[in-house]
């Protein structure tokens, strides 16, 4: 089974920030980061969704063109994995980029190549309907 592994690394309030792979078994396929909203109990619109395991389906949509749609979020419908650069261009859904860079005037990060990251996913996904997302929750020192 094809897997999005999904570990966010920096919740700043604005947003989060995540680093991901795309596997099949043990082999790695690429990596890419993420960009989300921040951690707000998952209030729909100004929030990121729970830490967990979600199944993915391919979905077509005149915005956003092929895309995944998250599966089964709790109190929450149409969360997509989609492309954008910017913390403003996602309600809930998770941004996919090549890299982090800061491209616009604000003090956030943003990420870079979303489109041709879209496409690379999609590439090796070829239209595979059972992509299973592990998303992990920043990690906390003591």
């Amino acid at each position: 089974m094809k897997q999005i592994i999904l570990s966010r690394l920096i919740d700043n309030g604005n947003q989060t920030t995540g680093q991901a792979f795309l596997c099949d078994g043990f082999k790695t396929h690429m990596y890419f980061s993420t960009l989300e909203l921040p951690n707000k109990n998952n209030r729909k619109w100004v929030s990121c969704i729970p830490a967990g395991k979600y199944m993915c389906k391919v979905r077509q949509s005149d915005k956003y063109g092929t895309h995944l749609h998250i599966q089964d979020v709790p109190g929450r419908s149409m969360i997509l994995m989609h492309y954008g650069n910017y913390n403003s261009d996602t309600k809930g859904c998770i941004l996919v980029g090549e890299k982090f860079a800061k491209l616009n005037k604000d003090d956030d990060f943003d990420v870079t190549n979303s489109r041709k990251t879209m496409k690379k996913i999609l590439d090796f996904i070829n239209g595979d309907d059972n992509i299973e997302l592990i998303i992990n929750e920043p990690l906390k020192y003591i």
